[in-house]
């Protein structure tokens, strides 16, 4: 099982994450800028962007790899018709074991807080 995080949760109510909230975070967390931590973040989505021909792994995370979707053959729901669907590339993420055990213990963790916030 992982380790327990240090990174305190959302709470009933919180909304997803923007990149000010995750550059404010880590600032905290870390101790370093703003400035530096959006400098670190962007190199970070650089390089995952130009390795994920190959594969781009985040430890802890997963893994980011451009995949090829062959083409096929579609039917348009509302026609009936069928249509050519091109081949194309698209990006991948394919999350480790660890984190997608950590993360559904932070869900049900989530889970627990909002039905408790609700019987209040």
């Amino acid at each position: 099982m992982a380790e327990k995080s240090k990174v305190p949760g959302p709470k009933p109510n919180d909304k997803p994450l923007k990149k000010a909230d995750i550059l404010k975070n880590l600032s905290e967390l870390t101790g370093v800028s703003k400035k530096d931590a959006e400098a670190v973040l962007n190199a970070l989505v650089e390089m995952a962007v130009a390795w994920s021909p190959i594969g781009f792994i985040i430890p802890g995370l997963g893994k980011l790899v451009v995949k090829e979707r062959p083409a096929r053959t579609a039917r348009n729901p509302k026609t009936g018709e069928s249509m050519k669907v091109p081949a194309k590339k698209t990006l991948r993420f394919t999350p480790l074991k660890v984190a997608k055990e950590a993360a559904a213990e932070a869900a049900d963790a989530y889970s627990k807080a909002v039905k408790k916030a609700a019987k209040k």
